[in-house]
Formats: structure tokens, sequence, C-alpha cells
């Protein structure tokens, strides 16, 4: 969905003025949660999404939902990742995710 479709069908609701990143957000956080593997494709898409938070969230949800393949997933997308934020943020979530 468009920016452009997405104010124009929330725009008048709280969930318009906090934005469609929010919602991918949180669609991340459930999906890691659920536990579900067979998601994992679909959340690694996330990983090229313009917005870094969404970037972050998404390999969260990636080594949530799988430890070992997540980080086979996250070693291929550090070599293209531009973003400083974010690749601090994957060394912390190799920090939590696989030393524990």
């Amino acid at each position: 969905m468009s920016n452009k479709e997405f104010k124009r069908k929330f725009g008048d609701t709280a969930a318009g003025w906090r934005g469609k990143n929010i919602f991918k957000r949180n669609a991340l956080i459930a999906i890691g949660n659920l536990g579900d593997i067979k998601a994992i494709e679909i959340v690694k898409s996330y990983l090229d999404d313009d917005s870094f938070m969404i970037r972050k969230y998404a390999a969260w949800a990636i080594l949530r939902l799988d430890k070992e393949k997540g980080k086979q997933i996250l070693d291929k997308h550090l070599l293209k990742e531009q973003n400083d934020e974010v690749k601090k943020e994957i060394m912390k979530l190799y920090k939590y995710f696989l030393m524990t």
C-alpha cells in the first residue's frame, strides 16, 4: 500500500497520524512472536525497506523465528546494509539471540 493509499484509508483515524511504518513494525513483532518459521521469507523482504527502523525490526523477527537460518540471512544482508545504526542493531541482536 502506498503512502497516499494509506493516508486516504486511515488518514482520519488514530492510525493515520501514527503512520504506515508503525503498522509494519507491529506486524514484524507479531510475526516474530508467533514463531511460524514459514514467515521468514516474507520478513526477509523487509530487510530492503526504505525505513531503517523497519529493517531493524525485520532483523529482530528473523532471528526470533530461527537463530541459525536468521544469522545466515543477516550475514548476507550486512554486506550490503549502508546504515550504521542498522548494522549496530544487528550486532546487538547477534549477542542477544546467539549467546543465549
